[in-house]
């Protein structure tokens, strides 16, 4: 009981310092909630009948009322301030590897090129049993993230099964590092490509590197490809913006209510490269930094982008240390476009009882005007200057993935064939499409349409009746209507099935550079891109519409 009280010592030894530093009238709403909060807390730490976990408690209360705001808003603890950092450097110290739940298994479904765990044979597929003698059974993903870090040159040692059998594996944990731009290569033989993944440090850099090579390989157009790139630093953005548009120009502004957090970012280097024709790629998992960008690229008329709306997160955060080695990031402002424009598509300061959060409505989206006089809005990300139809996926295909039949057949493939043609080159036939059929078929492999799940629930809820025995009749007909038609799903999926085999496969053997230059070979937006670069009468009028 003694350290339960240090504990609420500490806690209202804090509350109290904040109540004293309180001053003026818009602080009396604070001081008067943190008196009542402090007075709660010390009466249910006297009152209750059990001992209170006091770090688990206000864990909890910090992450409840962060989550009022917005989802940007975050605290770190000292445990995780490792992979705060993370997000912003691209290293950690670890073995590198990806774990994934299959059921009650963690799986390895990725060892990264170069890293620790790939350098002692973890292989994918390998089901983690214990670490250093501890079971990992319950444990879920983010708790094995954290156990297999720490410190360089310490061991981490695995107990695996494989192939049905156990084996010991100890891995020095060493720096590993994830790439911002994760593939480059040319297209054509005069348009390069870079699929670009992050804007942590040096993403700038490393973006301006593979472009002065892919020159020095023939290269006079660009594909920057930032679809699924969630964001990152601000600077890293102005300096990706400064590549293509030279100094002295606005790339973003931020407003705030503290002025110290209202400031406009400029390029202020010579620019390397102000006239190479340029297209950037952009989808619903293109945010933030990524945004600022795109939406730069086409406020100047510098490049086309195409692809589909990114995600629209016009907020900037900032972190700031906190008392035992924490950390708190937190939202300060928006940000605006050069053209004016703040693409944030949520107004969390609109949240409903119930907690959901608005759109900005149509009727408060404005337009403002790109250098050449295009027209741009306000309020929904990103609209690119080309729309390109996204690939869809089926209920029958989504289920193939969330069951992990596709990744358990490539990786039972690759170990009766170790070598393959490369990522470029390999291709999935006939016969190893109906392979991966019969392997399907093994597999029990079961599962419910939308329209399925809704029949489901009518059935649950049919009352009986005179009648109700001449409904069930009908139910079982369509029912067994439905299943004819899933009967086909294989068939009409064939070709979505074979394009995930295909990447899934190249993926388990040659990485995720690996995969990145396979997806090239049928990728709709690329290939829209390699068009409207080939076309410079296209590529113009886009940009200086009459």
């Amino acid at each position: 009981m003694k350290k339960s009280r240090l504990t609420l010592a500490t806690v209202l030894f804090l509350a109290t310092a904040l109540l004293i530093g309180a001053t003026g009238s818009g602080y009396f709403e604070i001081s008067k909630n943190l008196d009542i909060f402090i007075t709660l807390y010390k009466k249910v730490d006297e009152l209750y009948v059990d001992e209170l976990d006091h770090s688990r408690i206000m864990r909890k209360g910090i992450d409840a009322m962060l989550a009022e705001l917005d989802p940007y808003t975050v605290y770190y603890s000292e445990s995780e301030v490792e992979d705060f950092n993370f997000q912003r450097t691209g290293t950690y110290a670890g073995i590198g590897t990806r774990i994934m739940k299959f059921g009650d298994d963690l799986v390895v479904t990725e060892v990264y090129e170069d890293a620790p765990a790939l350098e002692a044979g973890l292989q994918i597929g390998d089901i983690l049993l214990a670490i250093d003698g501890k079971s990992v059974l319950g444990k879920s993903v983010s708790d094995m993230s954290e156990i297999l870090k720490g410190e360089e040159n310490t061991v981490a040692n695995l107990r695996i099964k494989r192939n049905g059998a156990e084996m010991d594996l100890p891995i020095k944990r060493a720096e590993v590092k994830i790439d911002n731009v994760s593939y480059f290569g040319m297209v054509t033989e005069d348009i390069g490509y870079v699929k670009f993944e992050n804007f942590r440090m040096d993403a700038a850099l490393e973006v301006k590197e593979k472009m002065e090579e892919l020159k020095d390989r023939g290269m006079k157009k660009f594909i920057l490809d930032m679809r699924g790139n969630p964001g990152g630093l601000l600077k890293e953005a102005v300096d990706i913006v400064n590549l293509f548009v030279d100094a002295n120009h606005l790339v973003v502004s931020t407003k705030g209510k503290n002025p110290d957090h209202s400031r406009d970012y400029n390029t202020y280097k010579k620019v390397y490269d102000d006239e190479i024709p340029l297209v950037v790629l952009i989808d619903g998992g293109s945010a933030s930094a990524s945004e600022i960008v795109s939406g730069s690229i086409q406020d100047y008329d510098r490049g086309v982008v195409i692809g589909r709306n990114s995600y629209g997160k016009g907020l900037v955060q900032i972190t700031q240390p906190l008392s035992y080695n924490a950390q708190l990031k937190v939202t300060t402002s928006k940000y605006y476009t050069a053209s004016g424009r703040c693409i944030q598509r949520l107004d969390y300061a609109l949240r409903d009882e119930d907690g959901n959060v608005p759109e900005v409505p149509d009727s408060l989206i404005k337009e403002f005007k790109t250098k050449n006089g295009r027209p741009v809005f306000d309020g929904e990300g990103i609209s690119p200057d080309l729309e390109v139809a996204k690939t869809s996926t089926t209920p029958y295909t989504r289920a193939l993935t969330n069951e992990h039949l596709v990744f358990y057949f490539a990786h039972n493939y690759l170990k009766n064939h170790s070598e393959i043609a490369s990522p470029n080159k390999f291709v999935v036939d006939d016969n190893l499409l109906n392979e991966f059929k019969q392997y399907v078929q093994t597999q029990s492999f079961n599962y419910k349409t939308k329209t399925e799940k809704k029949l489901d629930h009518l059935m649950e809820n049919l009352e009986a009746g005179a009648d109700s025995m001449q409904v069930l009749a009908k139910f079982n007909e369509l029912t067994a209507f439905l299943n004819e038609l899933k009967a086909n799903d294989f068939t009409n999926d064939s070709e979505k099935i074979r394009e995930m085999l295909r990447l899934e496969i190249v993926a388990q053997r040659y990485f995720r550079k690996g995969r990145a230059q396979a997806a090239l070979t049928n990728d709709n937006d690329v290939a829209r891109a390699v068009e409207v670069l080939n076309n410079p009468t296209e590529y113009h009028r886009i940009l200086m519409p009459q």
